[in-house]
């Protein structure tokens, strides 16, 4: 019993501290492949934000920076895309503006006029497509990771083969998938941030690489050029695509950057409080 308190009291004092903050609540919208979640934080009066994850997460990779932005002032609406996390998702593979389009009855069925949209990581070209398809309804974008790749590295993407999620004896396929995030992220993720990743990736959908393949059929960056909202890019020291942040600030000196100093992989979730700051900064200058 007493080495449970400690460890409680361990597990309490290395999370993140969060500030008080209403509820998260859920909510379902009806889409074009059935029902589309969102997890829903902070006034309805504040400042829109669409937060669009990384493939293969969930809204779940938001939970621990939404409190942070609620406490600023915004209206935090953290979707699930279809496929993923509690969403539905489609039968045939999406291309990104399929999945762009997707998040228009979002802000419909939730009365949202305009929307600050962000995306991480995969997640910032879905919210760049639906910037050049719907800029009427889009009042910035930010892109934390914008994935550009070229040239060997994006045939290697996209030839991705599926990895093998059925049930093995003893639960090897987790074991497995631990240690390929593991090997790949290098002690940039800790062991929590992998757990929950993994339970991200067993829940998605059966297609659940679709969203990967749309991704990378997509030219990010020469679509970039045809945006006309502002643009932020986001980044961090530990941020695997930080150099395509700063590439693409050097092509686009109009977009803005920002940086913090967080020296490890996923900001968002591993360091939310600085990450959301950041965020919430530009997100409310949008608004003057």
């Amino acid at each position: 019993m007493i080495r449970g308190a400690l460890l409680a009291a361990l597990l309490a004092a290395t999370a993140p501290a969060q500030p008080a903050h209403p509820a998260e609540r859920r909510a379902y919208v009806d889409g074009q492949w059935g029902q589309v979640h969102v997890r829903l934080y902070g006034p309805k009066t504040g400042i829109p934000i669409v937060l669009v994850h990384k493939m293969v997460w969930s809204s779940v990779e938001f939970s621990r920076a939404a409190p942070f932005l609620a406490a600023r002032g915004l209206r935090v609406i953290a979707v699930d895309l279809p496929g993923y996390g509690l969403s539905d998702g489609p039968e045939k593979e999406p291309s990104a503006d399929d999945y762009a389009d997707a998040l228009l009855p979002v802000l419909d069925q939730l009365h949202v006029r305009r929307a600050v949209m962000l995306g991480t990581n995969t997640g910032a070209t879905i919210v760049t497509a639906f910037a050049l398809r719907h800029a009427d309804r889009t009042r910035a974008i930010v892109l934390d990771g914008p994935p550009v790749f070229k040239g060997e590295v994006l045939k290697t993407l996209l030839a991705e083969p599926e990895f093998d999620r059925r049930g093995r004896p003893g639960g090897a396929e987790f074991t497995a998938r631990w240690g390929e995030v593991d090997a790949m992220a290098k002690g940039m993720l800790d062991p929590e941030t992998i757990h929950v990743g993994l339970m991200q990736f067993f829940q998605a959908g059966p297609h659940y690489l679709y969203g990967h393949q749309a991704i990378f059929k997509y030219p990010l960056e020469a679509r970039l050029a045809e945006v006309k909202v502002p643009v932020l890019l986001l980044t961090y020291k530990g941020d695997q695509l930080r150099a395509a942040s700063l590439a693409l600030k050097a092509e686009y000196p109009r977009f803005t950057l920002a940086e913090t100093p967080f020296p490890r992989m996923m900001a968002d979730f591993q360091d939310p409080g600085p990450w959301a700051d950041a965020v919430a900064d530009y997100a409310l200058k949008q608004a003057r």
